[in-house]
């Protein structure tokens, strides 16, 4: 058996190419549960209680993917929608736009392939909240294997085990409700996006970015914290929780997923390496220079405290020997927020930053690996505003001015293209 999740863009923009995917393990005898994540822009359009939005999205794929049935259950979904508007029932509200992929995933299949049985979708029961621990309902997902050709399962959404109610998983939850399903079952999971698997940098501001055939979990992890769209932090967890498994990311429309998508495994499986095996880029970020008065104990820590009551988090900080000054990096969204925090110090705003990161869990057994992203920013005439590297040694980061962030991406991906 193989847990298959489709996302959003999939559902919305390729149905076709997810019932290819899903006719292909038919064919072969496979087994399959597939999980749904609601069409593109419906969960947007939820949050913010606009169901009129949600109805112009379905038309026009009803229009574009000529389903004839299944829109009665799903007007029945949009009627119950108009009726959460009006109360605090946001999760449920929110949680809706899985259930309506799964109706319209069920109607397809039903509808086109040619196999015996109806395939059936299962609710959110399958996942529930103990507490902060998600588990999933793995003999629930079974009976249903027995009535029907494919279990529909919606991702995102849980059934809190105390109250009943019902509670979201988070952004990308999708990822979390498939990963925890393939780990209760025992069973590989697939990941199927618009992107043909985890790429050495972002696709879309960087042309020359290649798919990645292995990556570790710990290297998975690291893209995820530096804002990479890749997994869910908890799918990652339960992925590497499921031993003797694979997590495989690869495109919808690759007929061969098996071969050319992502596998992310344990470090024991990886191969000698150059170093770097992917950049990530977080945009818009600000340093905030805070002037020490020197010889002070407990300064770091009084600045530190009082960014964290405020609800920053810093993505980077550096302070010099002398401890004349500490700088912090932070998003420039929240620039106001720690100015107020750090009133009774004498604090200074720098030009606007990004935080170019590159990865790799082979860094540590490659020397120079620093040396060479330095000498290439240099030669870009790019100047290193801040630099850190973890104690792991799987991921090294360097803030650059915000007006260089793309340069500086490409310059340092010609790294990693040429190891």
């Amino acid at each position: 058996m193989v847990v298959l999740k489709f996302g959003g863009t999939a559902m919305r923009h390729h149905p076709y190419e997810v019932l290819a995917r899903i006719w292909g393990c038919c064919k072969r005898k496979q087994p399959i549960v597939v999980v749904v994540s609601a069409l593109a822009g419906v969960t947007d359009a939820l949050i913010g209680g606009n169901v009129a939005e949600v109805r112009q999205i379905l038309s026009a794929w009803k229009r574009e993917n000529s389903l004839g049935r299944g829109f009665e259950e799903v007007a029945e979904i949009l009627a119950f929608c108009d009726r959460c508007v009006l109360t605090p029932s946001k999760n449920l509200l929110v949680s809706m736009g899985e259930k309506i992929s799964a109706v319209l995933l069920c109607e397809l299949m039903a509808q086109c392939l040619p196999v015996r049985g109806a395939p059936v979708w299962a609710d959110v029961g399958v996942v529930t909240l103990h507490a902060a621990e998600c588990v999933a309902n793995g003999m629930h997902v079974l009976r249903c294997r027995k009535r029907c050709l494919v279990p529909v399962v919606t991702g995102f959404c849980a059934r809190d085990a105390l109250s009943g109610t019902t509670r979201l998983l988070g952004r990308n939850g999708s990822d979390t409700t498939a990963t925890l399903l393939a780990k209760e079952l025992r069973e590989d999971c697939v990941i199927f996006s618009d992107v043909a698997g985890i790429m050495t940098a972002d696709p879309r501001i960087c042309r020359v970015a290649q798919p990645i055939n292995f990556l570790t979990f710990a290297e998975v992890r690291e893209l995820a914290f530096h804002g990479a769209s890749v997994l869910h932090g908890k799918s990652i967890e339960f992925a590497e929780k499921n031993v003797g498994r694979q997590l495989i990311v690869a495109h919808v429309a690759d007929c061969a997923w098996r071969q050319n998508g992502t596998v992310v495994g344990p470090s024991s499986d990886l191969e000698k390496n150059a170093g770097i095996v992917a950049t990530t880029l977080l945009r818009h970020r600000v340093g905030i220079s805070v002037k020490a008065e020197r010889g002070v104990p407990g300064f770091a820590c009084s600045v530190f405290q009082k960014v964290c009551g405020s609800g920053v988090s810093v993505e980077m900080f550096s302070q010099t020997c002398s401890e004349t000054s500490i700088c912090l990096v932070v998003p420039a969204s929240v620039q106001q927020l720690v100015k107020t925090a750090l009133q009774d110090f004498t604090v200074a705003i720098t030009e606007e930053l990004a935080i170019l990161t590159v990865v790799g869990e082979g860094m540590h057994n490659t020397p120079g690996v620093a040396s060479r992203v330095c000498a290439r920013l240099a030669d870009c005439d790019i100047n290193i505003r801040s630099i850190s590297q973890g104690a792991s040694e799987t991921s090294l980061s360097v803030a650059v001015s915000e007006s260089k962030a793309l340069v500086a991406l490409h310059a340092v991906h010609d790294i990693l293209l040429m190891q």
